[in-house]
């Protein structure tokens, strides 16, 4: 079977997804354009090449979904019977970082190490599992327990981008997703390319202007082999290593003085249409306090089908949890929508309007 496909004119924040359906063996491909406008440009700190690597290990838990990713790398993720796991990344492992770690503040947070060179990532380094080698060693891993089963990762970076089309790649074993822009921000950050499966995606970035773009990645792997490499393309295809200046890559810096706004970090079940299918009987909101702003905590104001409710919230250093809870009987599958204003300590209001539906079974 043959597919063909012409996209005429410039695909400004959008995404198309491709596959063939009704077969077991079809692997779905996504070409993804996505649009950096100025205002999401930030000041970076040269200073400091590279990544931020947070860690979580914990064979407990090895499922390869995005859900299991996004809950480890928030200190949420639990085994079968709801058990908040440990991480048991080894902040001794240094691996290719800059240096060893130091253990979390908290027994289920992330490890954070510090990556001056490329993302070419493996379990085992040495070797060559993808298009680079030889391969660098992931810090943290193996695990305490010597597992490198289970791992969860988050990647920071802030990448000097030319204006124009950007063509990047991830390889990897398991899955990834990279958003960019706000990429802390749950509503705002935009999705720029993933596979929460093993093998290879290449997707595109739209800059309007050139400069300096905030880049998150995350990254998992349920169990056997784990490794990820991080690529752009030159104007001949040539695959580069982000970060490899040597050989044509973007810079990308592990920092940055720009001041990061308060912002809304966690929404479950998530806004549809990106929402994904798991069990959440409750509507639950993480705000964070910003770089230099703070969540108003009785500010915050909650409706739910468009009444107004009341919420449990509770703060955890700088980060404010609201919890609401439906009476009544519900079913799976249940539209919804729900409406979120708090004011931050400089006064500034920010009101978020959203729809999704019941996915508790």
């Amino acid at each position: 079977m043959r597919i063909k496909a012409s996209i005429h004119g410039l695909l400004a924040a959008s995404t198309i997804g491709f596959g063939l359906v009704g077969q077991s063996n079809a692997q779905p491909w996504t070409f993804y354009t996505n649009t950096l406008t100025p205002d999401l440009k930030v000041t970076a700190d040269t200073s400091k090449r590279g990544f931020i690597w947070n860690v979580f290990a914990n064979q407990a838990n090895p499922l390869n979904t995005r859900a299991r990713t996004v809950d480890a790398v928030a200190g949420r993720v639990t085994d079968p019977f709801g058990v908040l796991l440990p991480n048991l990344a080894d902040p001794t492992a240094q691996g290719v970082a800059i240096a060893p770690s130091t253990p979390p503040s908290q027994t289920n947070g992330t490890i954070k190490f510090e990556i001056e060179t490329v993302i070419n990532l493996n379990r085992s380094g040495g070797g060559s599992s993808g298009y680079f080698s030889p391969d660098d060693q992931m810090p943290g891993i193996p695990a305490t327990d010597g597992s490198s089963d289970g791992i969860a990762a988050e990647v920071i970076t802030y990448l000097d981008l030319p204006a124009g089309m950007v063509k990047m790649g991830v390889k990897c074993d398991d899955g990834f997703q990279i958003t960019a822009g706000q990429v802390y921000d749950a509503f705002n950050a935009i999705l720029v390319g993933n596979r929460w499966s093993s093998g290879e995606a290449t997707f595109y970035v739209n800059v309007q202007e050139t400069g300096v773009y905030p880049f998150r990645m995350l990254y998992e792997n349920g169990g056997g082999s784990a490794f990820i490499e991080w690529y752009t393309f030159l104007p001949d295809d040539t695959k580069v290593l982000v970060n490899d200046t040597t050989n044509g890559g973007l810079a990308a810096y592990r920092a940055s003085t720009t001041s990061i706004p308060t912002y809304v970090k966690r929404v479950v079940p998530e806004p549809a249409p990106r929402q994904v299918n798991g069990v959440s009987p409750s509507l639950q909101i993480d705000l964070s306090d910003g770089t230099t702003t703070t969540v108003g905590d009785a500010s915050i104001a909650l409706r739910f089908d468009g009444s107004p409710v009341t919420p449990v919230t509770a703060r955890n250093g700088s980060v404010v949890s609201v919890t609401y809870t439906p009476t009544g009987l519900r079913f799976p599958g249940e539209h919804h929508t729900a409406s979120l204003s708090f004011t931050n300590s400089a006064g500034t209001t920010r009101t978020e309007q959203w729809q999704f539906y019941r996915s508790e079974e």
